[in-house]
C-alpha cells in the first residue's frame, strides 16, 4: 500500500510541474501584441483550462484507483475462505472503494460546475 502511495504522490506533482511548464510556455510564445485586459482574460481562461484538465485527470486516476480497490475487495472475498476476518476486510475495502467512486464522481461534477462558472 506504501508504494501506491509513494506512486500516487509522484503522479499527482508530476501532472502538476508539467501543467505548470505548458502554462508558462503558452504565455511566453504568444509574440503578438494585444491589448493587455484581452491578455489577461486569455490568460486566465488559460489557467481555468489547465486547472480544468489537470483535476478531471486526478479524479479519473482516484476513480481508477477506487475501481481496483473493488476488484481487490472481491479478491479478497473470495479467497477469505467464509473466515470472519478475511470477510470483514473485505466488506471494508469495499465500502471504502465505493466511497471513494462516489467523492470522484461529485468532485467531477464540482469541477464541472465551477469551470461552467467562470467559462462565461
Amino acid at each position: 500500500m506504501k508504494i501506491i502511495y509513494r506512486l500516487f504522490n509522484f503522479l499527482v506533482l508530476s501532472v502538476l510541474t508539467l501543467g505548470n511548464v505548458s502554462l508558462v510556455g503558452a504565455t511566453l510564445t504568444t509574440g503578438n501584441t494585444v491589448d493587455p485586459v484581452t491578455a489577461q482574460k486569455q490568460t486566465v481562461s488559460q489557467l481555468f483550462d489547465q486547472v480544468s484538465k489537470i483535476a478531471n485527470w486526478s479524479l479519473g486516476l482516484v476513480a481508477l484507483i477506487a475501481v481496483f480497490v473493488i476488484l481487490y475487495s472481491g479478491f479478497l472475498f473470495m479467497t477469505s475462505g467464509g473466515e470472519e476476518e478475511g470477510t470483514d476486510a473485505a466488506k471494508n475495502y469495499l465500502k471504502y472503494g465505493i466511497i471513494g467512486l462516489i467523492i470522484a464522481a461529485l468532485a467531477f461534477s464540482v469541477v464541472t460546475f465551477v469551470n461552467s462558472i467562470f467559462s462565461n
